[in-house]
């Protein structure tokens, strides 16, 4: 499962990469809870967002989706300070407050797209 990321581009120009300035796992799903698709990010402003995952439960015996299940969960990206390394160069500290999550249980519906 892809963790949300935070990366400075300020400093980037075309033979450069850009510096993560921090990850954070948000959710973690319960075992038998398989990712089925990319999840989508909502910048809902201010530092806020809504992640929502998508997954599938399997049934063991025959492979056959038992069920789908998206999963919303809201965040907000808080900047805690500089960090200096002696050279003059300061780098910006980020953390991650996580918010309710809540579980959409499909009952035999696809879910195509939420935003």
């Amino acid at each position: 499962m892809s963790p949300l990321a935070a990366a400075d581009l300020s400093t980037m120009d075309s033979h450069s990469q850009p510096q993560l300035i921090g990850d954070w796992k948000e959710f973690d799903p319960p075992k038998g809870w398989l990712e089925s698709r990319d999840p989508q990010l909502v910048n809902l402003g201010s530092g806020r967002f809504c992640i929502a995952r998508f997954f599938r439960i399997v049934s063991m015996d025959d492979g056959e989706i038992i069920d789908r299940i998206a999963v919303f969960t809201g965040v907000e990206v808080l900047p805690v300070g500089h960090d200096g390394d002696g050279s003059g160069n300061t780098k910006l500290k980020l953390r991650m407050k996580k918010h309710k999550s809540l579980c959409h249980v499909s009952n035999g519906t696809v879910i195509k797209d939420i935003f």
